[in-house]
């Protein structure tokens, strides 16, 4: 009996091991596409059509996406599936448009690209786009190997890789905007934007010259500025407004109005005080208030990023504008100015 039952467990463990042996290897898990420059070749023409040289560019960089022109690096949600890659953006601006937003699929051999691009006001607009000759690609080619043991079937990856070339910057170039037209309301060529009389003023999403300067953030960099102010003698200042318009061309605060990221762009406020902000791509609108009077003349400090293809600005190219102020007993304060320096 003790035989027997030996006998009927070592069959039971050859079974298994030979169904073990049989059983399918374990799929690999998924990983998304590598970095790589894809260009639009078909739909999409009211928000990509502003690319130029054509064609337009969807620039995928890791985990940030850039779509066209106007609409920079920004973090994306990208996500490997055993489809393809799918990749989702939004950005609060591009250009004249507002709350674009990006859904797309790129193909399992990482070659090509369709989705949907959406902005405020106009209707979801499919396209499809082809990996740019120059960026990074991987073809995965099976073999089969035969042995006297029973067949098996395993395959090989083969990458070839071709270097990323990132884009060369353009040309300087003079603007296009058609003389005396910014102020009557209307987008003409050249113009980002036009509210009329409202361009340039403290709030206004729209600057005097009715253009807000295109930027791709380098991604990593960090470039400071401080913004201090002036009493008149005598006066203690506990609650201040100021208006600080930066050259957005050349540096960029990430993000947009409120945001998280705004937020954590401006630090070292007075000890004891709180800020609002309200990023315009463009200037920036910082209210700072405490309980009791600011300790310094230091306000805040901004922390940019810089623009592809620009060469840094100095404190001279930022002004700064203070739109009220008051002391700790909320009586308004007349006089108070305001200035952008270098840290």
């Amino acid at each position: 009996m003790l035989r027997t039952i030996h006998l009927v467990s070592a069959g039971a463990v050859a079974g298994a091991l030979l169904l073990a042996a049989d059983a399918p290897a374990r799929k690999p898990k998924p990983v998304p596409c590598p970095p790589g420059r894809y260009l639009v070749t078909q739909g999409a023409d009211a928000l990509v059509a502003d690319s130029a040289p054509a064609p337009a560019v969807v620039l995928v960089q890791g985990r940030q996406i850039a779509l066209g022109t106007h609409c920079a690096l920004r973090a994306a949600t990208v996500r490997a599936t055993r489809r393809g890659t799918k990749l989702a953006a939004q950005w609060p601006s591009c250009g004249t448009l507002r709350r674009v937003k990006l859904a797309a699929t790129i193909s399992g051999d990482c070659s090509t690209m369709v989705g949907k691009v959406k902005a405020k006001g106009l209707k979801a607009e499919p396209f499809t786009a082809t990996l740019a000759p120059d960026s990074t690609t991987t073809t995965t080619t099976p073999t089969t190997t035969t042995s006297s043991e029973p067949t098996r079937t395993t395959s090989t990856t083969t990458t070839s890789t071709t270097a990323t070339t990132a884009p060369a910057c353009p040309p300087t170039t003079t603007s296009t905007t058609l003389p005396g037209l910014c102020g009557n309301r209307t987008v003409d060529p050249g113009e980002t934007c036009d509210d009329g009389a409202a361009n340039g003023t403290p709030g206004d999403p729209c600057p005097g010259n009715c253009v807000i300067a295109a930027c791709t953030p380098v991604i990593g960099s960090s470039r400071t500025f401080t913004v201090t102010y002036t009493a008149p003698a005598g006066k203690q200042v506990a609650g201040l407004t100021v208006f600080v318009d930066y050259p957005e061309g050349q540096v960029i605060i990430p993000g947009s109005g409120n945001q998280a990221s705004v937020l954590a762009s401006i630090s070292k406020l007075p000890f004891g005080a709180f800020g609002s902000s309200n990023d315009l791509d463009w200037a920036l609108l910082e209210a700072v208030a405490s309980g009791s009077p600011f300790p310094s003349n230091r306000l805040f400090t901004i922390t940019f990023e810089d623009c592809q293809c620009a060469s840094p600005p100095a404190a001279s190219d930022f002004t700064c504008i203070v739109t009220d102020a008051a002391d700790e007993n909320g009586d308004v304060l007349d006089g108070v100015t305001c200035t952008v320096t270098s840290p």
